[in-house]
């Protein structure tokens, strides 16, 4: 019923416009609505992969899952799809190991303002080995932070109500030099959404929220990211 929601009231929003909206010359919906469907299907997805790990010596529930499991990784690469004009339905369906996925010893702070995708992605990291506080806003964030806390990495949701990703990375790492950030997005992940910090789309597997936590403790955040236009 809140799918059909959203995509009711993104058509109704974009009818007449110039290529948008599911009434527009090529199919699409709009970033908006997209956004929002893939923070729902975030902590499916990330549940689904949980479950895979535990439950892979059961090959009854291990099979169930993994049909939930590529029927929930179709459904993101058809989000992926309408956002860049094609309805590309593959992706590769690989199982990591635990041993490959470890974020062991690493303090976390994650900030989502959606409370599912919040607590599935904290548990996934947790899985990973990390240890993990979480905080609903930006402001929530803030005060971890003043309250003498310190974290190897923060992930942040890019687009949040008050202040958003960007603008909390940029206070974070101006008090905390060589803070490293990584920003999670439903909009698609590139270099320019989240104005040049590393980045990374919803949802994702663990594998690959392994890889971008990895790769942002690495990156250079010495200067924030990219200068406002």
């Amino acid at each position: 019923m809140y799918l059909s929601k959203i995509i009711e009231a993104d058509q109704a929003a974009h009818i007449g416009g110039p290529g948008e909206g599911m009434a527009g010359a090529e199919g699409q919906l709009s970033g908006g609505a997209i956004h929002d469907l893939n923070n729902l299907l975030a902590p499916i997805l990330n549940t689904l992969e949980l479950l895979q790990l535990r439950h892979a010596a059961d090959p009854e529930t291990a099979d169930l899952v993994k049909g939930a499991r590529q029927a929930a990784l179709g459904a993101r690469n058809l989000l992926r799809g309408l956002m860049n004009g094609t309805s590309n339905l593959e992706g590769r369906d690989c199982v990591i190991s635990r041993a490959e996925l470890d974020l062991s010893k690493l303090r976390i702070l994650l900030v989502d303002d959606e409370h599912l995708v919040r607590i599935s992605t904290a548990d996934m990291l947790e899985n990973l080995g990390a240890e993990v506080d979480h905080a609903g806003s930006a402001a929530e964030a803030m005060r971890q932070f003043d309250g003498g806390k310190a974290y190897d990495l923060v992930i942040t949701d890019l687009m949040m109500p008050g202040k958003g990703g960007d603008a909390l990375a940029r206070e974070l790492v101006g008090a905390h030099p060589g803070l490293p950030v990584l920003i999670v997005t439903g909009y698609g992940a590139n270099a320019d959404d989240a104005n040049g910090w590393p980045c990374l789309a919803k949802p994702f597997r663990p594998g690959d929220l392994a890889e971008a936590a990895i790769a942002a403790l690495t990156a250079d955040v010495s200067d924030g990211g990219d200068s406002p236009d």
